[in-house]
Order: C-alpha cells, then sequence, then structure tokens
C-alpha cells in the first residue's frame, strides 16, 4: 500500500520492498512465479499511470516495471498469458489506466 498511495515519495527503497516480499513469497511456495511477477507489475503500472500521485514516483515505479515484465515473459507458457502480457505491454506503451470489470 506504502507504493501505491505513495506515502513516502522520497523513498524509492520502498519499490525493492515490492520485490523482497514476491521473493519471499516465492520461496514459501505460495504463488508461482507468474503470479508474483504478474501482481508486481499490475501495482507499479497502477501506481504509473496513476494523475493524482506524484510525477517522480510514477517514473519510477514505471521505470522499475522491467523487472517484472521480464518474469512475465519467460513465464508465459500459453495463449492466455501471452495475452495478458500483450495487454500489459500495450498498458505500459501508452500509460492507460487500467479498465475495470
Amino acid at each position: 500500500m506504502q507504493v501505491r498511495l505513495c506515502t513516502a515519495p522520497d523513498e524509492p527503497r520502498l519499490i525493492e520492498q515490492v520485490f523482497d516480499v514476491g521473493r519471499g513469497v516465492l520461496a514459501q511456495g505460495q504463488l508461482s512465479p507468474w503470479e508474483v511477477a504478474w501482481q508486481s507489475a499490475q501495482l507499479l503500472l497502477d501506481t504509473a499511470t496513476d494523475p493524482a500521485l506524484p510525477l517522480h514516483w510514477r517514473a519510477l515505479c514505471r521505470d522499475h516495471l522491467h523487472i517484472p515484465l521480464q518474469e512475465l515473459a519467460r513465464s508465459a507458457d500459453d495463449a492466455a498469458r501471452l495475452q495478458q502480457l500483450a495487454e500489459l505491454r500495450w498498458r505500459l506503451a501508452t500509460c492507460a489506466p487500467r479498465v475495470q470489470d
């Protein structure tokens, strides 16, 4: 929540903590690499496209998206995941907010 709400905009290490939590979840076998990377990417992209947040924070989140995107590309093992990855990349390319169902 600290990353998404930008509660500490001068603390970029919060983003690394998101990745640390993801690695811990993976180590415990609670989620697959795809699920961890997907959730991390969604968090960072939702934050990066939120116009209510400071521009430097949004840019920092966008700059870190390559990390979960690389894992998603490695883990995309079927057509549905490839489609999800393509949609995520489109959102990143256009900085479009997520469309909620």
